[in-house]
């Protein structure tokens, strides 16, 4: 039904007719199809016959080699027999194998299958514009000249065959992107060698088979050839009748009606992919308690919140599919999925992968959330910034991106200032982000209740989804105001600019805290623009200088965690909340080392009040002092939302004091306690809320630097150095006396370690060993 649907897009009566001809033909004598003959077929007698005996043939070797190797045949029927063509390549098991061999589809089969994709589930109206594009950008296609490109490497190949996809926001968009520019026509490649000409033969065939195979068992051409035969259609005209133009829109809303069947299935498949990929790792001995609580959320999430995306985004997951390799696993299946999720699902991700338990695959793949987004094309960053060349006098940008994040890109430019030339960074919102944002709420807000009662979950004491949901709405739709991000960059530029003491083993330096300058801010600009800051993130750098300063790591991450708790605890109470290393760049180039802090999307300042709380709250815990606990952490919370009073929260603190003092229970910091606290139903502040999440990122960040430091133990280094706003904030309360405060440590001076010499690595100036 799609085929033929498609080819009367693009045929007049007697071309149709001969097809399904042609059709009848290879279907009786479909035993040919397996060899590499073509079918067999009476003497050619007229230029019907020769037409009929060419369209066979073509039919054949699309089957066997690709359409295009027909080209050069005959061109005036290229359009007609290339939808044929293409059309056979697909079928209800297009994504329902895995193979060991990648499969991919080419540049026109993709094409043909997107607009399929986009029709699907469409008004008809939409499916009938769909149609119209469809035939029109056809039309554009084979009115190219085949072109032949002749390519020196396999790699080469498989690059043009599979061409450049835009790969934005939206499959609406790839295609609008595609009609807009210039027609790619048919290319015909030709190997360097015969070996390698050989080679592309060789997978072109291979391709095209398996293609043909998994469509075969679906290609429903016996009702249509014995409809032609029992009607005669043929002889006495009928089929005019068949096709007349009022009939043609029943026939456009049929095919998208049968495609609409595959996508939907092809979605069920989307949403069971979770219980596939949950059960990686089994047999390899991590089956704990924690890790069954794992697999199933991941179960439980995966399939409700894939479930519940609109068409339009479900669209655009299998768009990706189509683009990669068909025979692909369900974990690379699965980061396809990630990679195309929304910004909330996927930073709900990032915050569960710093639980124990999960897969090590699997959090390679959340990983890659910080730093592996898919890009905004080209043509349509050049065209936000050219709507900005009155604000900023551009001398020239980049139009492939400096990076890209999960709801930002950024790039690299040049702008005429009054100082000269500067080169720049130029960041953007993704189109079309607030509504995904606006999406994945709407969909976290429906599922976590269902994750939140799961058994396994719940036993296994993993942390309340809901509030969480929450709490990253309120992240993510603080990210969507650039303003509000410029704001947080100049105060972050005011606070954490500074100079520190940089120290290893036996070595010491000076290490400069920076936060780039904004260029001309304008609250009507789309755009926020900042000096270009050089440095390369700390993980590639220690793949150069891990072997000369093997603690380089560690201690920049030290460094880094003292000036932001400096900062929250005993300064201005302002905080970076996602201070991951995507987020800062270290530069070994100069006598310096510098640090440049980036992206202040999220973050934001606590109250004194709040801060003095804080500081009562880590007394507390370190005394495990369950009033003093209880205390604090009803102070910070917002009363109006708790879910208990402030005797039942402490009746449960006492409880959990008791635990961890009896040794069932191993020791809680602060950002644990928060986390508890929530799963009971204290409601925190969102600023409480970020804060706590910047602490479990460095937090993290340490451990995986190798450090034995935390943001509790560096708070209490720190303390001996504010002695009287740290007195002045404890006994405000009446709760702690001053041989708790001694207890503590932290109002007796422990700078002792500040006396030890240290010398220059190897007895030379840094930055020569840092070039």
């Amino acid at each position: 039904m799609a085929a033929v649907f498609f080819f009367y897009l693009n045929a007049d009566i007697d071309s149709t007719s001969l097809v399904i001809r042609s059709l009848r033909k290879i279907y009786r004598t479909e035993k040919d199809l397996t060899s590499r003959d073509a079918p067999q077929i009476e003497p050619i007698s007229s230029e019907a016959d020769f037409i009929e005996h060419q369209t066979c043939n073509a039919l054949v070797m699309a089957k066997k080699g690709g359409v295009f190797r027909i080209m050069k045949m005959w061109k005036q029927q290229q359009l007609k027999i290339g939808i044929i063509g293409l059309i056979l390549s697909f079928g209800n098991t297009l994504f329902a194998r895995t193979g060991e061999k990648p499969l991919y589809l080419s540049y026109e089969q993709r094409l043909v299958f997107s607009y399929l994709l986009a029709g699907s589930g469409a008004s008809e109206e939409k499916q009938l514009e769909i149609a119209d594009r469809f035939e029109k950008e056809v039309r554009r296609y084979f009115s190219e000249e085949p072109k032949e490109v002749q390519v020196k490497s396999f790699q080469e190949f498989l690059k043009l065959y599979r061409g450049e996809w835009p790969n934005s926001y939206s499959l609406e968009s790839d295609l609008t992107l595609i009609e807009a520019s210039p027609a790619r026509g048919p290319l015909l490649f030709k190997g360097a060698t015969p070996a390698l000409q050989k080679q592309i033969d060789g997978f072109t065939l291979a391709q095209n088979e398996e293609l043909y195979e998994r469509a075969k068992s679906q290609l429903s051409l016996r009702p249509l050839l014995e409809f032609e035969s029992k009607k005669d259609l043929l002889v006495d005209n009928s089929l005019r009748s068949l096709f007349k133009k009022q009939d043609k829109r029943d026939w456009i809303l049929k095919g998208f009606s049968a495609v609409s069947s595959i996508v939907q299935e092809q979605i069920r498949a989307i949403q069971e992919t979770g219980a596939s990929v949950a059960k990686v790792g089994e047999g390899s001995g991590q089956q704990s308690g924690q890790h069954e609580a794992m697999k199933a959320f991941i179960m439980s999430a995966l399939k409700e919140y894939f479930g519940r995306l609109s068409l339009d985004s479900k669209k655009q997951i299998l768009s990706q599919f189509i683009g990669a390799n068909l025979n692909a696993g369900p974990v690379e299946k699965f980061e396809l999925m990630i990679l195309a999720s929304g910004p909330q699902f996927q930073k709900l991700l990032q915050v569960v992968a710093r639980e124990s338990g999960i897969n090590p695959e699997l959090l390679k793949i959340f990983k890659k959330l910080e730093s592996k987004a898919k890009p905004i094309p080209a043509p349509l960053v050049r065209e936000l910034f050219e709507a900005e060349r009155d604000r900023y006098r551009w001398v020239s940008y980049e139009a492939q991106p400096l990076g890209t994040g999960t709801m930002a890109q950024v790039h690299k430019g040049v702008v005429s200032t009054p100082r000269g030339d500067q080169e720049v960074v130029i960041r953007f919102l993704k189109p079309e982000i607030s509504l995904r944002v606006a999406e994945d709420h709407r969909i976290l807000v429906e599922m976590a209740p269902m994750i939140d009662a799961n058994p396994i979950i719940k036993a296994e004491g993993f942390p309340k989804v809901l509030p969480l949901v929450e709490d990253l709405n309120r992240t993510v739709t603080d990210e969507l105001s650039l303003q509000d991000t410029i704001a947080r960059q100049q105060k972050g530029q005011e606070v954490y600019s500074r100079e520190v003491t940089f120290k290893g083993v036996n070595y010491r330096n000076v290490m400069e805290i920076k936060v780039p300058e904004v260029i001309s801010p304008d609250p009507e600009s789309k755009l926020h623009v900042q000096e270009l800051v050089p440095g390369e993130k700390l993980d590639k750098l220690m793949e150069v200088y891990g072997d000369v300063i093997p603690d380089l790591k560690k201690v920049i991450m030290e460094e880094i965690s003292k000036v932001w708790a400096r900062e929250v605890l005993f300064g201005s109470g302002f905080f970076h909340s996602d201070l991951h290393q995507g987020n800062f760049l270290v530069d070994f180039t100069e006598p310096k080392l510098r640090i440049s802090i980036l992206d202040f999307g999220m973050g934001g300042t606590i109250s004194r009040e709040v801060q003095a709380n804080i500081l009562v709250l880590g007394a507390g815990i370190e005394l495990l002092r369950s009033d003093v606990i209880t205390e604090a952490l009803w102070k910070i919370s917002d009363k109006q939302r708790n879910e208990l009073s402030n005797q039942q929260l402490g009746e449960k603190v006492a409880a959990r004091v008791q635990e961890i003092r009896a040794g069932k229970l191993e020791f809680q910091s602060l950002d644990r306690w928060s986390a508890w606290a929530i799963d009971e139903g204290i409601r925190f502040p969102y600023e409480f809320v970020s804060l706590n999440r910047g602490m479990v990122i460095l937090d993290k960040s340490l451990q995986d630097a190798g450090s034995k430091e935390s943001l509790s133990s560096i708070a209490k280094i720190m303390a001996p150095r504010h002695v009287r706003s740290i007195l002045s904030d404890l006994r405000a309360g009446g709760l702690l006396s001053f041989a708790d405060l001694v207890k503590l440590g932290w109002v007796v001076g422990t700078e002792a370690n500040e006396s030890k010499v240290y010398r220059p690595v190897f007895g030379v100036r840094c930055e020569k060993v840092y070039r």
